[in-house]
């Protein structure tokens, strides 16, 4: 039971990753990842200032923001067009359960964005230990918090993705995204509603991930935040997900 339960887990994402490699939108993201960053290790052997701080503040840049528009739209699209298309039956008739579709679905999303991940950080990497004639081992770590933090972007589209339309989703979750950024200053004290409370805690906190002061600006990194971020990775994701399952269980297609 447990075999055949595996078997269609890793079928969907099979499925999932063929349509990756179907889609343009990921050629698109590696072809200008590679050009962009092809031509900042240029320029940045010409000038001596670029090399350091600057190469691994852009070039990390770009590899974020590359990946946070391939996430919303590859994701959001693929989980659209099964329901519109009526291809999600073709699974479930086939005995596969909603929740092994679900998780199925979202392997399939983070491998596939992994994989373009690290194809392009492959890049950064080898056009940084160029440069400095050193492996920075910040941008390695920089990559991991990436991927881990597209781990937690997925599970959150997911949701949202089987509530609403798929413009609605993209605006839902741009919003949360940027208001993540504001959840620093605001304090929650005994006073506050506790439902407004409980809602501030299980927002996402994508602040959590900025490479830019826990990578770049770094001296070292700390091994406490990284089993923190891990864990906080693992707990809100799967926190999503079931939240997810729970509304697809449901929800009539």
């Amino acid at each position: 039971m447990r075999g055949e339960c595996m078997r269609a887990i890793w079928q969907i994402s099979r499925d999932v990753l063929l349509e990756a490699r179907r889609n343009q939108l990921f050629l698109l993201t590696l072809g200008l990842s590679f050009t962009l960053i092809l031509l900042f290790t240029a320029v940045s052997h010409v000038e001596e200032s670029l090399k350091n701080r600057l190469f691994s503040e852009i070039s990390m840049t770009l590899l974020w923001l590359m990946h946070f528009i391939l996430a919303i739209f590859f994701v959001t699209e693929s989980l659209y067009t099964d329901v519109k298309d009526k291809s999600i039956y073709f699974y479930l008739v086939r005995n596969v359960s909603r929740q092994q579709y679900l998780v199925g679905k979202y392997l399939g999303f983070l491998t596939a964005i992994t994989v373009s991940i690290l194809v392009s950080g492959l890049t950064v990497l080898l056009c940084s230990t160029w440069l400095n004639s050193t492996l920075d081992v910040k941008l390695v770590w920089g990559l991991v918090f990436l991927i881990w933090e597209m781990a937690l972007i997925v599970s959150v589209l997911t949701l949202l993705s089987f509530m609403f339309s798929k413009l609605i989703t993209v605006f839902l979750f741009l919003f949360l995204f940027f208001f993540a950024s504001l959840l620093e200053y605001l304090s929650i004290d005994s006073g506050m509603n506790g439902l407004l409370s409980g809602l501030l805690f299980l927002a996402p906190n994508f602040k959590y991930y900025s490479y830019m002061e826990m990578i770049v600006h770094a001296k070292a990194i700390s091994s406490k935040y990284i089993v923190f971020l891990l864990g906080y990775t693992g707990c809100m994701s799967l926190f999503y997900l079931i939240a997810t399952s729970l509304q697809f269980r449901s929800r009539e297609l």
